[in-house]
């Protein structure tokens, strides 16, 4: 297809207790009730603690392989390695290894390449019948360069020393990676125009479909990545392409619009005004579509990408047009009826070429947006591929997974149950302000479940009980006796507030080593300010006197 330009605190106590109460049922073990803490100042969270540290990670790239994404696939395969060294991590040994000299493990990945063509439209000889079905790619596109033995790459840290599907090469497994990556991810732009980003990619992980079996690990960390410069199109009903249909709009060269029409709705714009110039505001996927498949909501990508895993362990990242500014323009070509057009959202170059340029992508933002909404889901991130650096979104996605991978910081300050800042004892709030002796990180108001998969895709939770008070201010003392397993927040040297948000790590002190898969499900009471802000100490000054005491109350 051819590309164009184209009574409240009460009732908030009874819904926490509620919540908290139907969490519990069906629990393996209740080690004790628990209480709605009253209305305070502060913001109730949900944070997921991996309690073993995760080896495994699935990454598969979606790459567009449509017309005019040459540029951007050259780009991502000269600076794929950018993410392979965000995976670097000390978490992983070797023991003494640092992150400057790059002599650090990176994780058990599988890394697999699919592409969003699957097909649809009679009318362009790109769009071959079923397209590239969704299917991981191996093939080699360059002549002689190496590639996987299996339909993904793979790279295994084992104690013995890494190991890679990856013959040929270099010498460092780990830069075979990259090597191969590069050799396998070019997929060329000669693919179908009606791009099925969503849809591509459900496929590719349905597990009832079968479609790339082995690919995808119970138990690890599943990482997506979308490369685009189109909004998804993902056609529930395939006579969106039917050129010969001109109530669906226009002529050939109006198919993208289509694709905009009747997947997207924008506030204040009526049906019979969807076809006329002007731009665009508050656009969202279109749930009641009668042609494309629903982004959010009930029987949607959104539950179905957020089934497959656990809460936190599936993380969707992509780099295509920003979801605004979203334009319509009308276009005349030669012996044609003016037609509308979507215009890009961003353009890396002045004359906006069409190698240059990338459409809005609406509902692919909105897929992405959806985790940001779910308590414990790791936030999803749009970069704007209208750039000749993709390092920057690159490095951010290696350090999303990482810090997925047994994360224990804390984010957001803690509070007591008063509302008070929890806290260790001369730890520094900002401002010249120090908490007081003895200090109360062992009065953080929070709940925590632990979470274990068992065989057949369920899962065993218990409610595990907060530790005595003494083993809050020594994080050497592990002697939890009778309490055992039990949680506790402890001053933690790898923590750091500005990248991590406290100084506080969650542990939950227990005899032996938790089942694989284990997850700490973590409820609490927080600040809404950062730590070390301005504003959270205004927040701490519960006397107007300017100095902030709601510190370990």
């Amino acid at each position: 297809m051819r590309k164009r330009l184209s009574s409240h605190s009460i009732a908030s106590r009874r819904a926490w207790a509620l919540a908290i109460t139907a969490q519990l049922v069906g629990a393996a073990c209740v080690s004790r009730p628990v209480d709605a803490p009253p209305a305070a100042s502060g913001n109730q969270t949900t944070e997921i603690f991996p309690q073993t540290l995760d080896r495994e990670v699935d990454l598969l790239f979606l790459v567009d392989s449509s017309g005019s994404m040459e540029g951007e696939q050259a780009t991502l395969k000269a600076q794929f390695p950018a993410l392979i060294e965000a995976l670097r991590t000390p978490k992983l040994g070797p023991a003494g290894c640092s992150l400057a000299a790059g002599n650090c493990n990176i994780p058990d990945v599988r890394i697999g390449v699919i592409t969003p063509d699957l097909g649809f439209g009679t009318r362009s000889s790109t769009c071959r019948e079923g397209g590239d079905q969704a299917k991981l790619l191996n093939q080699p596109r360059t002549a002689g360069c190496p590639t996987p033995a299996d339909p993904w790459i793979s790279y295994d840290n084992k104690a013995s020393g890494a190991t890679t599907n990856v013959s040929t090469g270099s010498s460092d497994p780990v830069a075979r990676i990259a090597e191969a990556f590069a050799c396998i991810a070019a997929v060329g732009a000669g693919g179908c125009g009606f791009e099925h980003q969503l849809e591509a990619t459900r496929r590719a992980l349905d597990p009832a479909l079968k479609l790339n079996p082995g690919f995808v690990r119970p138990e690890a960390l599943l990482a997506v990545v979308l490369i685009t410069d189109e909004d998804d199109c993902s056609a529930s009903n395939p006579a969106l392409f039917d050129m010969d249909n001109r109530t669906l709009g226009g002529t050939g060269f109006a198919a993208n619009f289509r694709c905009f029409e009747y997947g997207t709705r924008c506030q204040g714009v009526s049906p019979e005004n969807e076809r006329k110039a002007g731009l665009r505001q508050s656009c969202s996927p279109d749930p009641a579509s009668p042609y494309l498949h629903a982004v959010t909501g009930p029987n949607s990508y959104e539950t179905f990408f957020k089934g497959l895993k656990p809460t936190g362990r599936v993380l969707l990242s992509a780099i295509s047009g920003p979801p605004t500014p979203v334009e319509v323009k009308l276009v005349t070509e030669a012996g044609e009826a003016p037609y509308p057009e979507v215009q890009p959202s961003c353009a890396l170059g002045a004359d906006r070429k069409k190698d240059n340029v990338a459409f809005p992508s609406i509902r692919i933002s909105a897929l992405l947006n959806s985790f940001n909404a779910r308590a414990g889901d790791v936030p999803g991130a749009l970069t704007s591929s209208c750039t000749d650096d993709f390092r920057p979104a690159l490095r951010e996605v290696g350090q999303k997974i990482i810090g997925a991978l047994g994360r224990q910081c804390a984010k957001s300050p803690l509070l007591t149950r008063t509302g008070a800042l929890a806290c260790a004892a001369g730890d520094d709030l900002g401002g010249g302000v120090s908490c007081p002796a003895p200090g109360c990180l062992a009065q953080a108001d929070c709940d925590v479940q632990e979470v274990t998969p068992t065989t057949g895709g369920g899962k065993t939770t218990i409610s595990v009980p907060k530790c005595p008070a003494a083993l809050f201010s020594d994080e050497s003392n592990r002697s939890c006796g009778s309490s055992c397993p039990c949680w506790r927040f402890v001053s933690k040297k790898g923590c750091d507030p500005a990248a991590d948000g406290t100084p506080y790590a969650l542990q939950i002190v227990r005899e032996g080593e938790p089942a694989p898969g284990t997850q700490a499900e973590v409820r609490c009471r927080v600040a809404s300010s950062p730590w070390g802000s301005e504003a959270l100490l205004r927040g701490l000054d519960g006397d107007g006197d300017g100095r902030p005491d709601r510190i370990c109350q």
